[in-house]
């Protein structure tokens, strides 16, 4: 075991020192041949498309909206949200001559036509819903007979769209309950609102929830409803009606009035038809709904040597099939990082949503590829004993936002088939 580890540390530094090439054939050297490197290149095994229709709710980014990709096929996607019930700045009572709306800021990002107009309409939702319990391919009941609110929005704007009395009434009552399970109660009974996009829109927009990692949590930044309350009304008997902005303090940077109500739940439903032409590949999309394993056919025969260097997994991307297929001024969002999860036994949906994955892999623009390094698993398969089961391919982490690709599959020309390259230091026993 210390041999391999101490075998392994020297050849990697002479690998990194004298660089590499991608050969493409078994056995061929590259570069210095006094480092006595050798890279072979070997079948990824078994690949195997999968699907799963993990969770689509309570993610940083609400998608809503319709695009009918010629690759993958019509995406269709409704958000739905509830507000809290946070009487600390509205009070017990949204008042009738308050001004109570829906303020919703989208990301820059678009899957779609980015130049084109969409319209939404808001609709009460006819049954309960949990937006940590949403899946791909749900579907909710809705109350069109009436319109609580609609909009239309090109790109990345902000709309603040009003919403019927009869609605906010609705809200009102849970709002000024003074019942000891006020907020239970809410959350069992109040149903919330379905932002359901016309059928002729063409792209899906992403709302924005709750910040990165890093991001401040700013009202103006996400989505929010917000309460615009005339200015004698603005001071309530605990001093927040104005949302914190005395001038006796000196503040002279100019602070919102309104007052912002936060969601206590939201989701999206999703539904995604197959594509009138079936594209050649491994469609791949980060909700889960098409992925593919990998059943790595690595042993110490086919390895070839037990000094190894450096094992990387290589996944092609079809990149010119991908722009071929979008009409001009139309976007996917495309995936920087590509994730595996090694699976043995459960469901592989849940728990490559739930758990980080054992490989990550960045595309590189160049070569138009995800690679993983595999190094430690390939010492494990010869020395010791390799994480039992499949490699699930998927691209980004599941945040809401629809990322899509296309990986060349084994029937690819022969330079853009999955493989697996090892690079190996030679012994005089080899």
């Amino acid at each position: 075991m210390h041999r391999y580890i101490l075998l392994a540390a020297i050849a990697a530094f002479i690998f990194l020192a004298t660089g590499c090439e991608d050969p493409g054939n078994v056995g061929n050297r590259f570069l210095d041949d006094s480092a006595n490197l050798e890279t072979r290149t070997i079948s990824v095994g078994t690949i195997e498309p999968f699907s799963a229709n993990t969770f689509t709710g309570r993610h940083r980014y609400m998608p809503m909206g319709v695009y009918d990709d010629p690759l993958f096929g019509k995406l269709y996607t409704i958000g739905v949200i509830k507000p809290s019930i946070d009487t600390t700045s509205t009070g017990p009572e949204i008042l009738p001559e308050d001004d109570f709306k829906l303020r919703l800021v989208f990301s820059e990002r678009v899957y779609g036509d980015s130049l084109a107009t969409s319209s939404f309409s808001l609709y009460r939702v006819d049954e309960f819903w949990r937006g940590n319990e949403f899946r791909f391919g749900q579907t909710l009941s809705l109350d069109e007979s009436a319109k609580v609110g609609e909009f239309t929005v090109t790109g990345a704007e902000t709309v603040e769209v009003e919403l019927s009395p009869n609605w906010i009434e609705e809200y009102n009552e849970y709002l000024s309950s003074e019942g000891a399970d006020r907020d239970s109660t809410y959350r069992n009974e109040f149903t919330g609102l379905a932002v359901v996009p016309d059928d002729e829109n063409s792209s899906v927009l992403f709302a924005r929830i709750s910040p990165e990692s890093g991001e401040d949590d700013d009202n103006q930044e996400f989505v929010r409803f917000v309460l615009d309350r005339p200015e004698d009304e603005n001071d309530d008997e605990n001093g927040n009606g104005d949302n914190g902005n005395d001038e006796e303090n000196g503040d002279e940077e100019e602070v919102d009035p309104r007052i912002y109500q936060r969601l206590v739940d939201w989701g999206s439903t999703m539904e995604r038809s197959e594509p009138s032409t079936t594209p050649e590949g491994l469609p791949v999309h980060s909700m889960l709904d098409q992925i593919f394993s990998i059943s790595p056919d690595l042993s110490e025969e086919n390895i070839g040597s037990k000094n190894i260097a450096n094992a990387e997994l290589v996944l092609y991307a079809d990149v010119s099939q991908l722009n071929a297929t979008l009409p001009s001024g139309h976007y996917r969002p495309e995936p920087i990082n590509a994730r595996i999860n090694i699976i043995d036994s459960g469901n592989p949906g849940e728990l490559i949503f739930g758990r980080e994955p054992d490989l990550v892999g960045e595309f590189d623009e160049e070569g138009g590829s995800f690679r993983f390094d595999i190094t430690d698993y390939a010492n494990s398969v010869l020395f010791d004993s390799p994480p039992a089961g499949k490699f699930y391919f998927s691209v980004e982490s599941i945040n809401g936002i629809n990322y899509s690709t296309l990986i060349f599959d084994e029937n690819a020309p022969q330079e853009y088939r999955p493989k697996i390259l090892i690079t190996s230091v030679k012994s005089d026993s080899e």
